[in-house]
């Protein structure tokens, strides 16, 4: 938005197009004006995402990663034909081939770390998937079972029919506590400094559509002689070092060394009177190499 203000003004200047509005009676407040009505729409939708939209994005974007996570460890993640890790690595599973068709697996070998040294393997011809109330499990059908210490020679052997070995919990998703999930109103109570500094944060982004508004108009003028494009890098440097300190100022908020009463507040007071300050000056027809004002007389 702040560039396309830079780009459509530069090329009237550049054009000598608002310099003839200028001297039909158009006035820099006039060009202010008619400039902050679209930026203040778009603030409100900017707004709008930002304190409603992008908290409910967050939070979905992170329990799908929560979900991604649970579901790595489980093993329906686990390919045929290759050891898979599981579970942080406490447990080893094998399966051989699977049958699209009958559901069933062959070939199954699981190694599991028990408690302290205790180690267990099954060996089982066949199986299939199940679901259950705790969980994934895989059934077993006609396997064995040896558990014991892999230094010693005590092992325990068992021989079953059917064998069901849990091999994942059910996707259960905590309490997000990432902030930028987190609702607007709930930034306010509890309050602190990391919760001010992402309320501030998102009250930035619709502030900064008004104060870009006004720095793109403050700062659009181009002599005739330099073409449209004279001070689009000067107006990005001023947009990159706006926003910059709104995130310095945001560190600092966040870490707790700067007041919330302070916060990112002064940044837009500082380059919003910045703007307006230009504003008036251009208005009063002090241009470097002018001196007619900007409204006919």
């Amino acid at each position: 938005f702040p560039v396309t203000i830079s780009l459509v003004y530069g090329k009237l200047f550049a054009d000598s197009e608002l310099l003839v509005m200028f001297a039909c009676g158009l006035s820099w407040r006039d060009l202010a004006r008619y400039t902050l009505w679209p930026g203040v729409l778009l603030s409100i939708v900017v707004g709008f995402l930002s304190l409603y939209i992008m908290p409910i994005m967050n939070y979905y974007q992170d329990n799908l990663a929560e979900i991604s996570k649970q579901r790595a460890n489980s093993l329906s993640m686990v390919e045929t034909g290759r050891f898979i890790g599981i579970h942080g690595g406490n447990e080893v599973v094998y399966l051989g081939s699977s049958d699209p068709h009958t559901q069933r697996i062959q070939d199954i070998f699981i190694y599991r770390q028990l408690n302290g040294a205790q180690a267990q393997i099954i060996l089982a011809p066949e199986g299939y998937m199940q679901r259950q109330a705790g969980g994934q499990s895989l059934v077993l059908v006609n396997g064995r079972s040896y558990q014991g210490v892999p230094t010693q020679q005590n092992w325990q052997l068992v021989q079953f029919k059917q064998y069901s070995a849990v091999v994942s919990q059910p996707i259960s998703l905590g309490q997000n506590t990432d902030l930028s999930a987190a609702p607007t109103w709930r930034l306010f109570w509890p309050a602190n400094a990391q919760k001010q500094a992402e309320f501030q944060w998102r009250m930035s982004l619709p502030l900064a559509t008004i104060v870009v508004s006004l720095l793109g108009v403050a700062f659009c003028y181009i002599s005739p002689r330099k073409g449209r494009y004279g001070k689009l890098l000067n107006a990005l440097l001023l947009f990159i070092v706006y926003f910059n300190f709104i995130s310095v100022a945001r560190s600092a908020l966040n870490n707790g060394s700067l007041s919330p009463w302070i916060g990112v507040w002064w940044v837009h007071i500082m380059f919003a009177l910045a703007a307006l300050y230009k504003i008036v000056q251009l208005e009063t027809g002090r241009w470097p190499g002018f001196s007619w004002k900007g409204r006919a007389s």
